[in-house]
């Protein structure tokens, strides 16, 4: 069995390594991405490549060309995403999202976060901890007694917060609640993570109301395609919820709608797949962040990242140029 992950938001598209897919003469990369239909596709990435929807589109484009790879059709798949990667796994892993429906649900729910923060603005900071056991734990009495909340469990030994913009700092920038933490926690290392629409990223306090529009939307996106009679998804996907394995398809929009606005917890998603034994994964871009993740948390046996050209040119093999998602 084999886990496909996706990034999250947190991810931008690297320019530099997008504009090699463009430039590659075989006739895979070709079809996938210098299809005359995705010319405005691959335009607005290159815009826009910190956008939300230009990371989600990066994703199912590569995807797209992981499929074509005739030794990789027979193998029994399971998708994971971080975030905004989970609806990868909804569009491109299990086909009920075209790449045009995918772009659209990510705007959506970009726009709904940025929206449901009121105009305030939040900064997004990564802990890490290395002698840390369980580092969420060690985080409760912060997020008890400040305006730190959790986004993200990535691994024992790390976490993502959101915070309000404005915190006092001291003179080296680092803000009041982050020296006190780093005092606390041995070893412990604080770094402030890109966030350019400041949304406050998986706060349930503050984004709980884009879930239901989010999940309608959805729905009604199905309906458009004669797909909302759906019932068994494709391929199983673990949530970012709770970590459980999926195979519905109301419990899998549902799963994503309701991660958007609660805690990722990675750890989880990573300790149900440890417990199903899944021992391959293929890291599709863009980036190489989830597979960093999983190395830390799976015990795999063999690691693929499917982002840059080299990456993927050794491992794509004989292709089939008519085997297209859209």
């Amino acid at each position: 069995m084999k886990v496909i992950t996706f990034p999250g938001q947190g991810t931008p598209v690297a320019l530099n390594v997008f504009r090699s897919y463009l430039a590659e003469g075989s006739s895979a990369f070709r079809a996938v991405f210098r299809d005359s239909g995705r010319i405005g596709v691959t335009r607005t990435i290159e815009q826009r490549p910190a956008d939300p929807v230009s990371i989600a589109a990066c994703s199912f484009l590569l995807f797209d060309l992981y499929r074509r790879s005739r030794k990789n059709n027979a193998e029994e798949l399971l998708f994971l995403g971080h975030s905004l990667g989970e609806l990868g796994c909804l569009g491109a892993g299990n086909r009920l999202f075209g790449l045009s429906e995918t772009m659209k649900i990510a705007s959506l729910r970009n726009k709904l976060m940025i929206n449901a923060a009121g105009g305030n603005k939040y900064e997004l900071w990564a802990i890490s901890a290395p002698r840390s056991q369980n580092l969420e734990c060690e985080l409760q009495p912060l997020l008890r007694v400040t305006d730190v909340n959790l986004a993200n469990v990535n691994s024992r030994m790390q976490c993502v917060v959101t915070v309000p913009q404005g915190y006092t700092t001291d003179s080296k920038g680092t803000p009041q609640w982050a020296a006190e933490l780093a005092l606390q926690v041995p070893r412990c290392r604080i770094q402030r993570l890109e966030n350019p629409y400041h949304i406050p990223f998986h706060n349930k306090n503050i984004l709980q109301g884009i879930e239901e529009p989010l999940l309608d939307h959805m729905w009604q996106k199905l309906k458009s395609q004669g797909l909302h009679t759906k019932r068994e998804l494709e391929h199983p996907i673990i949530s970012n919820l709770n970590g459980k394995r999926i195979t519905d398809v109301d419990k899998a929009l549902e799963s994503f709608a309701k991660s958007s606005c609660n805690v990722v917890n990675f750890v989880a998603c990573c300790d149900t797949l440890n417990s199903l034994g899944v021992s391959k994964a293929v890291h599709i871009g863009p980036g190489e962040v989830i597979g960093k993740l999983m190395h830390r948390n799976c015990k795999l046996e063999k690691s693929q990242e499917w982002n840059t050209v080299e990456d993927i040119t050794k491992e794509l093999g004989d292709v089939q140029d008519s085997n297209s998602l859209e």
